[in-house]
């Protein structure tokens, strides 16, 4: 009866621990599961990280590179192994201290994301740099997620549309210019026709005028002689009806003379 009892008490505990181990497996299962689920997201997230045309990295909080993808590899010309854990401006920058423009120690100061463009002579290109907190479970940040993107084609293109906003501008001024000068040479003409107009008249009147006096003169001169002056004097009747004498006296009202 004992054997019996014991007999049973440790088929008893061989089936306990064999469905322990089989819950045990069964965690062991899902585990690997979760391991194989978290291992594809990081790759996709990897790949995807990758795939992108910003340069972007983790920096820490002695602004060293923690992780990097590989446009920012590329950009910084040295192998994975050997960025991982410098100073992040040494390569980046190709500096021996941080720039002063640097938006990472920005972000570390006050927990904020920050953003500035920079211009690269030896590339000749413009860059946009944003840093954005990263931060530990508990919500303390350990560094920055930096982000480079390159935005030379928007900055030529900004700077092709002010010069072509100046160029307009300009255009628009040599053209209120253009009008002024001809409103302002319509004012000045308009005085200086009325002028030309009235001379000529005057030239005109000062010509049959002259022709008067000719012919008085020529009078005077036959009168002194004690020549016959009646034809003479029919013919400076007639020369003085011609040129309208009684007209050339009203519209030459500064000519103040008398001929009779």
């Amino acid at each position: 009866m004992a054997q019996k009892n014991l007999l049973e008490d440790i088929q008893k505990r061989l089936q306990e621990e064999q469905d322990k181990c089989q819950k045990f497996e069964e965690l062991l299962k899902q585990q690997r599961m979760l391991i194989n689920l978290i291992s594809q997201a990081k790759r996709e997230l990897e790949s995807a990280v990758d795939a992108l045309p910003n340069l972007i990295a983790l920096i820490d909080v002695e602004q060293r590179v923690i992780r990097c993808n590989k446009a920012m590899i590329k950009a910084m010309g040295v192998p994975f192994e050997e960025a991982i854990g410098q100073p992040c401006y040494k390569y980046i920058h190709q500096t021996e201290r941080p720039p002063l423009f640097c938006p990472h120690v920005a972000t570390l100061e006050d927990g904020r994301s920050h953003k500035v463009e920079i211009y690269d002579e030896k590339r000749d290109k413009f860059f946009e740099i944003c840093t954005v907190p990263y931060r530990d479970p508990d919500g303390t940040v350990i560094g920055t997620v930096y982000i480079v993107s390159d935005i030379t084609f928007r900055k030529k293109a900004e700077r092709e549309r002010d010069e072509m906003h100046t160029k307009l501008m300009h255009a628009q001024k040599l053209e209120a210019v253009g009008e002024l000068a001809a409103g302002i040479a319509h004012e000045i003409n308009t005085p200086i026709q009325y002028v030309r107009s009235n001379l000529d008249f005057l030239k005109d009147g000062f010509d049959d005028i002259l022709q008067v006096l000719t012919n008085y003169e020529g009078l005077l001169e036959k009168s002194k002689k004690g020549e016959d002056v009646k034809k003479i004097i029919g013919e400076i009747e007639k020369i003085v009806d011609e040129v309208d004498l009684d007209y050339l006296k009203k519209r030459s009202p500064t000519c103040n003379f008398t001929i009779s």
